[in-house]
């Protein structure tokens, strides 16, 4: 079982400034563990014969349980109509545990079982030899935990008004049928899921009952996704799971198995349990380039009757797998900055000086991406894609450039119009739209609606920009306007002057914003005198140089550099080998100082 459901989460980070300086602090070496999970099941009363023609020689008592679970911290008590204790029967004497034998559950037999049932008691207690179990009326057996705690009680033959029971039953164990026992019947894997029932001569001691059906073991997978669910370049991701354990199922182990493309091997990644039944990766899947599509999946084996899915290896893959497209920016790096949809005043059919404005950090690679014009139906009535080799410019003395999308003969622009910017395909006027940007994996960067009455309903995560009058008495934009350096900082409104290609009217900017990747240690493993240090989270570009001390409190002057014997980048993770400096000692502490060359 596999689940291809993506998550929900969204996050975003700024790319890496040149010459940042980052240090990560580690002093042991990471071990990955798995922690089992083990089922929550108890053991339960099955089935009882008490009572048989005569001289009562055949008692038993059948208890069911999950496959593993031992019965070393259980007793049997035998209670009688007042609520006296006759007999207590410590089951850590029959040395048992239950083992598979009907779909993740096994049975245990305690008393004498005549050979007439094909069985044989597991345990019988010393002395044990017949009249041992009262036949009632409102008679009563008991499991539950030494020391007090009750797991079932029943009363038979009718209720023993002096116990506390789970359940008790009106039927009788026939004293002229010999092989007539009381038994659970139903569907389920607990006490809580049965019936009693009883049928002259229909016991089955040592299996299922007559009637009664244990559904196989399972895990429910659910909710599958990753965090962030749409990863920037080089940013590590989590893959989070649900996985409840169904019908006995037990010893639980999740595993994400993921593979950079879509081909070749995929390779594993241990999950742990953060809380309740959700489990993510103990270490992330390695950041990537932007552009990269990673495909992943969980595996989930465990301990019952039922089929682990899929198996928990690269064989086990499924046909398709879920996966994610790296981001090359992240969302509100690159923006619409202005636009003009209803061109030059009282210009009815065709409009001229239509156009729309993009911009973004000098440098950015906008290759592939498009832009696409929606109507107010929701129909993308419009894409224009950009050249696979464009690079925004350095238009400003701030470190921004611009592409324009425009009508033939608005100033700066890159690519022409084929379509009148109408986001309605009736007449010009009443217009509204919206306008996405789109990158090259798909992903919606921005998306900006217009017109009157504003079409929030139909654009419900679009950013409203607002009316830009048909009857102005000049031509008029709608653009972003104030200081900032990202498109929440600014505001939309109406600009009289146009200004395709350039900072828009009442809008300054200061230089992008841009942060430090996150530098994540995976282990430190010592062999001889040399020392590797596994790192995710870096681009190529940055340099990763290894530091020692032996007095961490003696701040940033006890730190030593350590001289590289070699480094390796492959698929996000970053290996550093290097000779230890304190050769046969195991009292050094490390980290890694990590940093862009400008």
């Amino acid at each position: 079982m596999f689940m291809l459901v993506k998550g929900l989460e969204k996050r975003s980070f700024a790319s890496p400034r040149k010459g940042a300086i980052q240090a990560i602090f580690v002093s042991v070496a990471i071990v990955l563990s798995a922690v089992p999970a083990l089922a929550l099941i108890d053991p339960w009363i099955n089935e009882v014969d008490y009572d048989q023609p005569g001289t009562d020689t055949n008692e038993w008592i059948e208890l069911a349980g999950p496959a593993g679970v031992s019965l070393d911290d259980f007793e049997i008590l035998l209670i009688n109509q007042v609520g006296s204790v006759y007999n207590t029967v410590d089951l850590a004497d029959a040395e048992y545990t239950f083992s598979n034998e009907v779909n993740g559950v096994g049975f245990f037999m305690l008393g004498i079982v005549s050979p007439v049932f094909g069985a044989i008691a597991d345990f019988t207690p010393a002395g044990w030899d017949s009249n041992e179990i009262q036949n009632g009326p409102t008679d009563s057996i008991q499991l539950r935990r030494k020391g007090g705690a009750n797991v079932h009680l029943i009363d038979y033959d009718g209720q023993n008004t002096n116990t506390l029971e789970n359940q008790s039953t009106e039927f009788t164990d026939s004293n002229t049928a010999p092989a007539t026992t009381i038994y659970l019947t139903g569907t389920g894997t607990g006490f809580a899921d049965f019936i009693w029932n009883n049928q002259a001569n229909s016991g089955k001691p040592g299996t299922a009952n007559l009637f009664q059906i244990i559904p196989p073991a399972d895990v429910l997978l659910s909710n599958l996704g990753t965090s962030p669910m749409v990863p920037l370049e080089f940013e590590p991701v989590t893959v989070r799971v649900d996985a409840s354990l169904i019908n006995c199922a037990g010893n639980l182990v999740v595993t994400t198995l993921y593979r950079i493309g879509s081909s070749g091997q995929f390779q594993s990644l241990q999950m742990s349990t953060t809380s309740g039944d959700t489990y993510e990766t103990s270490f992330p899947i390695p950041g990537q380039s932007g552009g990269t599509r990673v495909e992943y999946y969980v595996s989930a084996s465990f301990s019952g009757g039922g089929t682990n899915s899929p198996a928990a290896s690269p064989e086990g893959a499924p046909t398709t797998a879920a996966s994610y497209t790296v981001l090359q920016t992240a969302s509100g790096e690159v923006w619409v900055n202005e636009f003009n949809y209803n061109g030059a005043a009282f210009d009815i059919n065709p409009e001229i000086n239509e156009y729309i404005e993009i911009v973004g950090p000098s440098g950015t690679d906008l290759g592939d991406w498009s832009i696409e014009l929606v109507d107010d139906t929701s129909t993308i009535y419009a894409t224009y894609p950009f050249d696979p080799a464009y690079i925004l410019p350095e238009d400003n003395t701030n470190g921004y450039g611009f592409f324009v999308l425009g009508d033939a003969g608005v100033p700066n622009i890159n690519a022409v119009f084929t379509n009148e910017l109408q986001g309605a395909p009736n007449t010009s006027m009443g217009k509204r739209g919206a306008i996405r940007l789109v990158d090259d994996t798909g992903q919606i960067i921005d998306e900006i609606s217009y017109g009157f009455p504003p079409p929030t309903l139909i654009f419900p995560d679009a950013v409203y920009a607002g009316e830009d009058s048909l009857f102005a008495l000049e031509d008029e934009s709608l653009g972003l306007t104030g200081t900032g350096n990202h498109p929440t900082e600014f505001v939309w409104d109406v600009n009289t002057t146009l200004t395709p290609g350039a900072d828009n009217q009442s809008q300054t900017f200061t230089p992008p914003p841009f942060g430090i990747p996150t530098l994540q240690i995976i282990s430190i493993v010592q062999t001889g005198n040399i020392v590797t240090i596994t790192s995710i989270g870096l681009p190529e570009s940055w340099t990763v140089v290894p530091e020692y001390t032996t007095n961490p409190a003696g701040g940033e002057s006890a730190w030593q550099m350590v001289s590289v014997a070699g480094t390796t980048f492959e698929n996000g993770t970053n290996t550093t080998v290097f000779a230890s400096p304190l050769p046969g000692s195991d009292s050094a502490l490390y980290r890694l100082r990590a940093s862009a060359t400008p």
